[in-house]
């Protein structure tokens, strides 16, 4: 340890950030009072919050313990944590409040965020995206809270080129009227399209978009496909369940 204090600053910042802000709020600030003060002086260390759980889920029981995590979303540049668990009451509401005020102050104060993974959460609001112009990659697979209106907010996300949204109440209809270039990736399993949401999202987004997973509706057949094949070869669509692949 003491080899460990004896570096110097950047150096030791450099070794910080391979911890993980979690374990550097749990646990590294403990050690003594040098790695508390270094740890909340030099900002950079804290740039990227996820969870390193393997065979098990966060799982918080008191509010507070998420607003110590939140409160530093102004120096995030990567955010994940999936399928945490609350257990307190009213915890959908906390955590829309919570999503509000800190991403939104983040966003006032230094915009950095670009990757957020939220799958699986209590969160039924997406009004903050308003404020993550320079989000890249969304994830809120299984976020089945969130009201099909919600999604119109990912329209301010002027930077997003990769969208997980599957088995969520996202449709079609609302896909196509907020998705824009230079989205690339598309993940919506469970979420069945049409054909003429097909055309919709080709028509606005081809210039960029390299692959769609999703559902498909029954009625579409593989002729229909293969006509629209004609006009967009670059683009991979898969579906789920698996009827036909094609690249576009």
């Amino acid at each position: 340890m003491s080899e460990l204090l004896n570096l110097p600053d950047l150096a030791l910042e450099r070794v910080l950030l391979y911890v993980g802000v979690e374990s550097l709020l749990r646990n590294v600030v403990r050690v003594n009072k040098y790695m508390y003060n270094f740890i909340h002086s030099h900002p950079h260390v804290l740039q990227h919050y996820f969870f390193l759980g393997v065979n098990e889920v966060p799982i918080f029981q008191d509010p507070a313990q998420i607003e110590k995590i939140l409160k530093h979303a102004r120096i995030f540049h990567c955010f994940e944590l999936p399928y945490m668990t609350c257990t307190f009451d009213k915890s959908t509401e906390f955590m829309d409040h919570c999503m509000n005020k800190y991403f939104v102050q983040s966003a006032i104060y230094n915009n950095n965020l670009e990757w957020l993974d939220l799958s699986g959460t209590q969160i039924s609001k997406l009004s903050f995206l308003k404020h993550l112009y320079n989000l890249d990659t969304l994830v809120l697979d299984s976020c089945q809270k969130i009201d099909v209106k919600e999604f119109e907010n990912l329209k301010f996300c002027n930077q997003l080129s990769n969208l997980n949204a599957g088995f969520t109440n996202l449709d079609g209809e609302t896909l196509v009227k907020v998705i824009k270039p230079p989205i690339v990736h598309i993940d919506i399993s469970g979420i069945m399209l049409d054909l003429d949401h097909v055309k919709g999202l080709l028509k606005v987004c081809h210039s960029t978009l390299l692959t769609v997973h999703c559902g498909i509706n029954n009625s579409v057949s593989k002729e229909q496909f293969e006509d629209v094949n004609r006009q967009y070869r670059d683009v991979c669509f898969s579906f789920s369940p698996p009827r036909y692949d094609f690249y576009w």
